[in-house]
């Protein structure tokens, strides 16, 4: 097993024979930019250019390794802009993979949803639709969700995994999510607490209240974007957890300790990688507190 981008804690007897693919922040875009000029800063010149990026990355795994021309089995996986990357360039990947490969793709913490803050206003919406614009990312997303909402004036949805999944029906997924992601509390939600993992830490009952509303509404567009879709159906795997926290697999403990409906996330995922049906591994978290959730730092430990 080769991980060229950081370990995950796979287990072996699971995984022997696959190669795994980590993708990382790098350029912020998620491997989707492609500025032909940097962008300067205070003096200091930016490159965006991601999806060179991601080219250079496979072709280098090739040399080292025989990714693109020897592998059987492929792990495409990331956390939090490496989750949503591999969301966003799987179809990518595929084509540049053997036609006879496998590959499966993992997303930990990259389900960031197109909802609106305590407020009622859309502030990622905005923040989206202007990283999609300063990293000109139309050409390094997924060609048919631009072909459904357009480059000009929907394309930055396709910058999110939420609207990319449905047009990713050639690769299966195994969803690694918090329903109370930890990063999207803060940044989407804005609802300026920290939930513990037993109890209300700084949350007052009204903001643990709309935290349990927003799991509701989360659970509710992954179902439709991602599970009622023909594309994942009968193939998507998860193990989505109500942990509040933002990282479902960096740490052992979490991969190994965990429990949703009794079993870990270390289990579920290798009985969905050697075939078990979507029914049978597509777990999802009651409503918090679930006490084997692990106490991370804020926003996780990746």
């Amino acid at each position: 097993m080769v991980a060229p981008f950081g370990l995950m804690a796979w287990d072996d007897r699971d995984t022997a024979g696959w190669t795994s693919v980590w993708l990382n922040y790098c350029d912020g875009s998620s491997f989707t930019s492609g500025l032909d000029a940097p962008v300067v800063y205070k003096g200091t010149s930016l490159w965006m250019r991601g999806r060179y990026i991601l080219g250079a990355v496979l072709e280098d795994l090739d040399r080292r390794a025989g990714l693109l021309t020897s592998s059987t089995d492929v792990i495409l996986s990331g956390t939090s802009a490496g989750g949503l990357a591999a969301y966003l360039h799987a179809e990518r990947v595929r084509d540049a993979l053997p036609p006879s490969a496998r590959l499966v793709a993992v997303p930990d913490a990259g389900f960031f949803v197109d909802q609106p803050n305590v407020k009622g206003v859309r502030v990622f919406r905005a923040d989206v639709q202007a990283g999609w614009a300063m990293f000109n990312a139309s050409e390094g997303v997924n060609d048919d969700c631009i072909a459904r909402y357009g480059p000009l004036t929907g394309g930055w949805r396709c910058f999110m995994a939420q609207y990319t999944a449905p047009f990713v029906d050639r690769v299966p997924f195994y969803v690694l999510n918090s329903a109370i992601d930890e990063a999207s509390m803060d940044f989407i939600l804005q609802i300026g607490c920290r939930l513990g993992v037993n109890d209300t830490g700084t949350c007052s009952a009204e903001q643990a209240a709309l935290i349990a509303q927003w799991r509701v509404e989360f659970l509710a567009i992954l179902r439709e974007y991602v599970f009622d879709t023909p594309a994942h159906r009968n193939s998507a795997g998860s193990y989505v957890t109500s942990c509040p926290q933002h990282e479902e697999v960096c740490r052992t403990q979490d991969w190994t300790d965990v429990r949703v409906e009794g079993r870990s996330d270390q289990a579920n995922f290798g009985a969905w990688l050697q075939g078990a049906s979507a029914n049978a591994t597509r777990l999802i978290d009651g409503p918090w507190p679930n006490p084997t959730c692990q106490l991370l730092p804020k926003h996780g430990s990746c």
